[in-house]
């Protein structure tokens, strides 16, 4: 079954009907959609809602391989599961964490391996490069409504207090945490993918993040590229720092959602 809702404004009242949910897209989402009704007012509307890591071109949803018809995801609200209740502390955190000396001079990464064959691919390349990367495989498991737990766990903010570099890599479909590693003021190793979410409309290669070809082809040389112009890969990193303070802050997302709002109008 498809995870989604519909939302609609009807004499001046926003109201929701949660059609299915995974664990607490559609509430995040629908807060979010709340809060930024309450600053630009909008008209009556009807919208259906896909809060899955995937959907078609047709439908509204996080992301997909085209610009069309995307919205905010539900982090931008919190993703309790995993220990992130607020999204703009959370970012904040990792901010201020990019701020302190590196722990390891290593690129890292953590996640499930098996929501994604490119992961396992990252997984098996890092073998071959054990002093360069941390990639650690773990797995979660459900504890409670509102709680995943986890084989091995490493908070973002952690994972930012660690590591001189970050890799971003798809599961899935696309990737909720890279909009969180942006704030990071780590150089971001990004791996290509096909579902992209709104954002990366003006997100540029070499100017925010550091491009890898999905298939990982090229990704020893820019790792060496990484360790070898750390000055510029840094330099790459506040330029995200910046993006991010422009584009990935809830203002933005609820500026975001006045667009898409608006144009069921048109």
């Amino acid at each position: 079954m498809k995870e989604v809702f519909v939302a609609c404004k009807k004499n001046g009242k926003l109201l929701f009907k949660n059609i299915h949910e995974i664990q607490t897209r559609n509430i995040s989402t629908m807060k979010c959609m709340y809060e930024a009704d309450k600053i630009y007012n909008w008209g009556d509307f009807v919208i259906t809602i896909r809060t899955s890591d995937t959907c078609a071109n047709h439908e509204y949803g996080y992301a997909k391989n085209t610009l069309y018809r995307l919205i905010p995801d539900f982090n931008f609200w919190g993703w309790p599961e995993v220990g992130i209740n607020n999204y703009s502390v959370t970012v904040n955190e990792i901010m201020m964490a990019g701020e302190e000396p590196f722990l390891s001079n290593k690129i890292g990464w953590i996640g499930n391996l098996n929501t994604s064959i490119i992961r396992k691919k990252l997984f098996n390349f890092s073998k071959k490069y054990p002093t360069m990367m941390d990639i650690i495989s773990m797995k979660w498991s459900q504890s409670t409504l509102l709680k995943l737990n986890a084989t091995q766990y490493l908070s973002m903010t952690d994972l930012v207090k660690k590591y001189a570099f970050l890799i971003d890599v798809e599961g899935y479909g696309y990737s909720g945490r890279l909009k969180y590693l942006l704030w990071s003021q780590r150089p971001i190793l990004v791996v290509d993918r096909p579902y992209k979410e709104y954002f990366f409309e003006n997100l540029k290669e070499w100017e925010h993040y550091i491009p890898v070809k999905r298939d990982l082809t090229d990704l020893h040389e820019k790792m060496m590229w990484c360790f070898t112009n750390t000055e510029k890969a840094n330099e790459i990193a506040q330029n995200a720092l910046t993006f991010s303070k422009k584009h990935l802050t809830r203002e933005a997302c609820y500026a975001k959602w006045n667009d898409v709002i608006q144009t069921l109008s048109k």
